[in-house]
């Protein structure tokens, strides 16, 4: 299998769990061992829903080695998010030494109204050309102070030969990368939200790198794989329970609500790291109302 076609099923954005500030690398460990029994593709390091932000380079680095020792077949992408060409070749050679399969590389945004186009064409073909392991590009505006790597970039970025893949998870759809890169053999595109993940799939997508997946991987995967095997019924039914549930999680409340829905069922979500805030005892009700209306708990 080539390593454009490992890009493709459902990838857990895996969360840090907390306590007390700390990371918790043995929940995070029991968390993958959970997950690994699962069809799941693999696992996105390092990303928003890890509060890869909020934890030290020395942190990044051991949460990535708990990570890698854990994944047993499972692929491991991870995040680099830095504001530099240099710093972010160098992260991503740190990256690649610890054992990471692919990176996933943020835009930087710091001086955003500077980062048109062709400063982030540069910007990804530097990364690319001394990176050991192969990119995806990243489409996250409201996380990155409004910039956009626009489809055309994307397209242009597409033909680049360490560059397979961008993972959009942008309000306006993902429609616009499936159009441009369409022509371009070898390049995936995923969708970054399980709101859009059985639409993006019709429309080409190879898969999803979901928040939803730390606590409902089989869900997605049983979505995926009636898509795969043409029951549309069936991936649409879920779509609705899955949109559902992911509007009322992540949707609302961010990465606080998915650790507070994992917890809720079966898994170590942990506290989010402050200055984000755990849900309250009714917004924690709430959520597990919505979990067990739409048959997620017993």
């Amino acid at each position: 299998m080539s390593p454009a076609d490992r890009l493709t099923g459902v990838f857990v954005s895996l969360v840090t769990p907390f306590e007390d500030e700390a990371p918790r690398l043995d929940w995070l460990s029991e968390n993958m061992d959970a997950l690994n029994r699962t069809s799941i593709r693999g696992y996105l390091a390092l990303g928003g829903n890890g509060e890869a932000q909020t934890l030290t380079e020395s942190e990044r680095v051991h949460v990535l080695d708990a990570i890698l020792a854990r994944k047993g077949s499972k692929i491991v992408i991870a995040g680099v998010s830095e504001e530099s060409s240099r710093a972010a070749i160098g992260t991503a050679r740190l990256y690649a030494s610890r054992g990471a399969d692919y990176l996933r590389v943020m835009p930087p945004h710091y001086f955003s109204k500077h980062m048109n186009d062709e400063v982030l064409v540069r910007f990804y073909r530097e990364v690319a050309d001394e990176s050991p392991v192969p990119l995806l590009l990243y489409n996250v505006p409201k996380l990155t102070g409004g910039v956009r790597l626009s489809p055309e970039t994307a397209a242009v970025l597409a033909r680049h030969p360490n560059i397979l893949g961008v993972k959009d998870s942008s309000p306006e759809g993902i429609y616009g990368y499936l159009a441009a890169v369409r022509e371009i053999p070898g390049f995936r595109v995923l969708a970054g939200s399980a709101g859009i993940f059985f639409p993006a799939l019709v429309a080409g997508a190879s898969g999803g790198d979901m928040s939803l997946a730390n606590f409902l991987p089989g869900p997605c995967c049983e979505l995926y794989d009636a898509f795969r095997s043409g029951d549309l019924d069936r991936a649409r039914s879920l779509h609705h329970r899955l949109f559902t549930v992911n509007a009322a999680v992540s949707g609302t409340y961010g990465v606080a609500g998915v650790k507070a829905a994992m917890d809720l069922t079966g898994y170590r979500g942990g506290e989010p790291r402050k200055p984000l805030s755990a849900l309250t005892m009714p917004q924690r009700n709430s959520l597990r109302s919505v979990l067990a209306e739409e048959g997620y708990l017993a």
